[in-house]
């Protein structure tokens, strides 16, 4: 597949800027996702003429600021498409808190991810807003999916709108996106959703023993390697148990036991903490015990487990929301 610049808007122009691996980790955490599937749910929207006005509504799951959207358009190489954000649940005539135009280099799929940072955008947990697409008649498409009544429910949950309300035809279409978000340098993200035994919980991880799901923030500190100060707080874990602080250099979003790993790729282990009788546990040091690993300017995940013998999967243990945390000097 084709990789697009990252492309910010700059006093009105679009300035290109090759995206490096450690780009996307300084955009925050991925966020929201509808898929582009293979063959059988694959769809592409013709977004090209501009008397159509297509909207995806997008329902934020991480609070902050939303940093970037990745989208795929089609078309020829001088392809165009008008990129809008409006910050309200479709169909949405809001004023648009960030807007651009999307021009293809070649012909073909060909990925977009976009900086929204200059807009500022703060989005809330659950707060809904739409990404807007716009053609010249110039041949633009989007890519996207599409799922029958019959095959079951739509590759993402919001639904598409064109040109008005009511979703769009038979409301298994959608347009295919990722969106990031980013909260200082300390994100918190990984929310109770999907989890393996229905155990969802808002606002912290999947739900475990006590009814809640545990939460994982910064409770104090800074994020200075040099002062090493950083302070994690685990809570609503079942109390008195055995935890565990662990890091991952990747995001990734996979069941694991009672909840959802979220720091992935090779796991460090940080900390072992015991939860106290309020399941609340705190972690130290985190720069100093990561040997070497977190240094100035590197971003981790961080994620926090603990046993959990009467949690509602039983397994025998669960796992809390996560942080992405970009340290300093």
């Amino acid at each position: 597949m084709l990789r697009a610049p990252l492309l910010r808007v700059v006093s009105g122009f679009v300035v290109a800027q090759l995206l490096a691996l450690g780009a996307r980790a300084q955009l925050g955490v991925l966020d929201q996702i509808s898929p582009t599937p293979g063959a059988g749910q694959n769809a592409n929207f013709a977004v090209s003429n501009p008397a159509q006005v297509w909207q995806q509504q997008v329902r934020a799951g991480v609070g902050g600021t939303l940093t970037a959207v990745e989208l795929q358009l089609t078309g020829p190489a001088s392809a165009r498409a008008h990129l809008r954000v409006r910050p309200a649940a479709g169909w949405s005539s809001a004023a648009p808190v960030f807007q651009t135009l999307l021009h293809k280099s070649a012909s073909g799929a060909q990925t977009f991810v976009v900086d929204l940072s200059s807009a500022n955008f703060q989005v809330a947990v659950g707060q809904a807003f739409v990404l807007e697409l716009v053609g010249d008649g110039s041949l633009a498409g989007v890519n996207g999916s599409y799922v029958s009544a019959l095959q079951g429910a739509p590759q993402y949950a919001e639904p598409l709108f064109l040109s008005g309300p009511n979703c769009y035809s038979s409301c298994g279409w959608r347009i295919g996106f990722r969106t990031w978000v980013k909260h200082g340098d300390v994100t918190e993200f990984c929310f109770g959703t999907h989890c393996p035994c229905a155990n969802d919980a808002s606002h912290a991880g999947c739900a475990n023993s006590t009814g809640n799901g545990a939460k994982l923030a910064r409770s104090s500190g800074s994020t200075s390697v040099a002062a090493d100060d950083l302070e994690l707080a685990l809570t609503q874990a079942p109390a008195n148990v055995p935890t565990l602080l662990f890091m991952g250099a990747q995001q990734v979003r996979q069941p694991f036991a009672d909840g959802v790993r979220c720091a992935g790729g090779v796991p460090k282990r940080i900390q072992v903490a015991f939860a106290d009788a309020q399941g609340s546990a705190t972690f130290l040091h985190a720069a100093s015990r990561a040997g070497g690993l977190v240094v100035a300017g590197s971003t981790w995940h961080f994620q926090a487990w603990f046993r959990d013998l009467a949690g509602p999967c039983h397994t025998g243990f669960g796992l809390s929301s996560a942080l992405q945390i970009t340290f300093a000097p």
